[in-house]
């Protein structure tokens, strides 16, 4: 085994010599790819996959030269047929490891499973994830699978891929196996049981020793490891969108009417070569159901990559190439720009990643507004020593501004607002809050090092490492406060502003030192600054502040929902009721749940109960593990007779004040005498069946007129592109 490791240094080493011998430019990062591919078994509980792929990608002679990737979770590689398959592939391809957690790795490292052993409920992050264990199980899951894969192929992997992975795992990995990459998801706010939101995207970096997704700050807080983030995210369109339609992922662009086709990928593609030094292409497709449905749009994507390197606009790499090129050029985290190729077009987002904050700086109506502002401090990750308690995990990065939960919806009768309720917004049919810098018109964007300058006319604003400056003393806050910057100075006053899901935002003036704060208020009421805004002069400057970890941790309800989360509130909850008639041992009576806090935010039920009539024959099914469930539920109420209950829910220890009967009819095909002797029952056993026809028929109508809908809009447009 240490021969093994030895032959891998001296071979990373080589290729480190043959990159110092060119010259070092900034530039030769720039349209660089990676394409790694997560590879499930056949253990169909978890998302199963299929070894179809590799034969599949592979039958076309130009994709056996690309250095694609391959990630297997631990079911691919204890199953042999893939196992075959995998050592089959062409030596320009390389192999890691999928960490994801199976009922069958848990039980081959003598680790308890967290969900179903069935699998049922794998989804879970708690379950699916090491985030969901504690440090010594983590510990013996990932030997195994490491072992494992050392035992079909005689080394340990260099790179990793886990769509969320805690701080302790991936220091581990590194310092015990030699990882040199690992691949997390995209930027996403509750799309699956997961978020991630707040960090660098399109972009490698180094992640800080005590959080993942927060980049570090110095050489002495920096994990030796690049991180990457899956998919391309377009920069002007995937910010706020909850569902995020607008990636490189066929099985996300294909899906969203606003992007029907491969030319909305060429133009992602377009987005990231055009942004030279910084950018990462990075590609890959998943082996189970999204290969199965969208296997031919992908393979138009790799035939595009093949393409462009052909002509020198693209150079892909495999994951350990790319993290010895990254290390080799990029000792430490720089600030670095992301900009939209058709900056300062209306809609358009240029993006700055510095030391201290991330900052988006967007076109809207003409103006330069700050949309979103992330302090990017030394965090704990909260998951780091801790095991996830409920089903859903979190990594959001604190800010100061977030105009996709911040924001003021336009009223616009004509346009009901189909996105109200979702976590987070896209720019659809809302005005984001932010601070307007100034005017956008021919706005000229240079970089010199790790600083921005963006000048319209009079006005420069300067993006700096640890602040933004802007020489415009007309900038202010849009609406809902609608004040300048010098107007909230001069009166002096505190402005407290209320924002839907969030605790007050203040901005409060300091008249003697030319200085507003920013910040959150508690539910203690107490006021957590998160940036200042200082005027030197005739120079504005936006700092945003360094939060410790019990700051965050007071805010935990918006910074960090899983684990402070405020009390169930039966005023912003919700109990609705699918049907109050059913028939009897046919089909149950179902009641939905959505446990939210004052602040309409997820929160946990710690216990319910639902107190029926004694003598009706009626049982609550309530579903088990309740308390570690952060998202809705239902309740089934089932009957194997006729009958007939007032249903009172206690939950977390409280009465709810309205109670509601239900009713189980006999079900007259099976008892027809009995229905011929009662009219009620036959009436109510009639009356069920009519409402769930009508229910079917209305969803079938409603599917018929959405096909007709967009087969119409296809023909226009294929109709207009003539």
């Amino acid at each position: 085994m240490n021969i093994i490791r030895g032959i891998g240094i001296i071979l990373s080493f080589i290729f480190v010599v043959s990159l110092v011998s060119l010259p070092v430019r900034a530039e030769s990062l720039g349209s660089h790819a990676v394409i790694i591919h997560q590879i499930r078994g056949p253990q169909t509980c978890c998302h199963g996959g299929t070894s179809d792929i590799f034969s599949e990608i592979n039958s076309l002679d130009e994709n056996k030269n690309l250095p694609l990737a391959w990630a297997l979770r631990y079911d691919a590689l204890v199953d042999s047929a893939t196992i075959e398959k995998i050592k089959n592939l062409p030596r320009a391809q390389s192999l890691g490891i999928l960490l994801e957690i199976t009922p069958q790795l848990a039980s081959a490292s003598a680790v308890n499973y967290k969900g179903e052993s069935s699998g049922s409920d794998w989804y879970s992050a708690r379950n699916a994830f090491l985030i969901g264990y504690t440090q010594t199980e983590r510990k013996q899951l990932i030997d195994t699978v490491f072992g494992e894969f050392h035992t079909q192929f005689g080394y340990f992997p260099t790179f990793t891929v886990a769509w969320m992975v805690d701080a302790w795992s991936l220091k581990y990995i590194h310092d015990e196996y030699g990882v040199e990459l690992h691949e997390i998801t995209k930027e996403q706010y509750e799309t699956d049981s997961y978020t991630l939101y707040g960090g660098i995207f399109d972009a490698p970096y180094y992640p800080s020793l005590g959080h993942p997704l927060i980049p570090a700050p110095d050489k002495a807080s920096q994990l030796d490891l690049v991180m990457v983030r899956q998919t391309i995210s377009d920069l002007d369109r995937n910010y706020g969108s909850s569902f995020t339609y607008f990636t490189s992922q066929p099985n996300d662009y294909l899906q969203n009417p606003k992007t029907p086709g491969t030319n909305y990928f060429t133009s992602l593609l377009d987005q990231m070569i055009a942004q030279k030094d910084v950018g990462l292409i990075l590609l890959g497709l998943e082996n189970s159901a999204e290969w199965v449905d969208f296997k031919a749009e992908y393979q138009k994507q790799l035939a595009q990559i093949v393409q462009k390197q052909k002509t020198g606009e693209i150079k892909v790499f495999s994951p350990h190439e790319y993290a010895v090129l990254f290390k080799n050029q990029t000792p430490l985290n720089s600030s670095r720009m992301l900009k939209s190729p058709r900056f300062p077009e209306e809609g358009t987002v240029l993006w700055y990643f510095g030391r201290t904050y991330r900052a988006r700086i967007q076109v809207i109506g003409g103006d330069l507004l700050l949309t979103d502002l992330r302090n990017f401090s030394p965090l704990t990750d909260v998951y780091q020593t801790q095991a996830a308690q409920v089903s859903r995990a979190y990594w959001i990065v604190p800010y100061t501004i977030d105009g996709s939960q911040q924001y003021t919806v336009k009223k616009v009768p004509s346009n009901p607002d189909i996105y109200a309720g979702h976590p987070v917004r896209s720019d659809d049919g809302v005005q984001p809050f932010g601070i307007k810098l100034s005017g956008a018109s021919e706005a000229q964007v240079k970089q010199e090092k790790e600083v921005v300058e963006i000048t319209v006319d009079n006005s420069r604003i300067t993006l700096e490492p640890d602040f933004i400056t802007t020489n415009n003393l007309n900038s202010g806050f849009v609406s809902p406060v609608k004040m300048t910057l010098v107007e909230i100075l001069s009166n002096n006053t505190p402005q407290f502003i209320t924002f839907a899901k969030h605790p007050r935002f203040f901005i409060i003036p300091d008249q003697a030192n030319n200085t507003l704060a920013l910040g959150w208020e508690t539910p203690k009421l107490e006021q957590i600054k998160m940036a200042t805004i200082t005027k030197d002069q005739e120079i504005w400057k936006i700092t945003p502040l360094t939060l410790t970890d019990s700051q965050v941790k007071e805010l935990a309800p918006i910074f960090q929902p899983d684990l402070g989360a405020l009390p169930l509130d039966p005023g912003t909850s919700t109990f609705y009721w699918a049907n109050t008639t059913a028939i009897a041992g046919r089909n149950p009576i179902r009641l939905f749940v959505v446990a939210l806090s004052i602040l309409s935010r997820p929160t946990r039920v710690q216990s319910l109960e639902a107190k029926l009539d004694e003598a009706a024959p009626i049982t609550a099914q309530i579903p088990g593990q309740l308390d570690t469930r952060f998202e809705p539920f239902f309740v089934d109420f089932v009957a194997s007779r006729s009958a007939q209950s007032e249903v009172a829910l206690k939950i977390n220890g409280n009465s709810l004040p309205q109670t509601t009967t239900i009713k189980f009819y006999t079900d007259c095909q099976k008892e027809p005498l009995t229905c011929f002797m009662n009219r009620d029952q036959l009436k109510g056993f009639v009356s069920v069946l009519l409402q769930e026809k009508i229910a079917f028929y209305t969803k079938q109508i409603k599917d018929l007129t959405q096909k007709a809908t967009s087969g119409i809009e296809e023909k226009i447009k294929k109709y207009l592109g003539r």
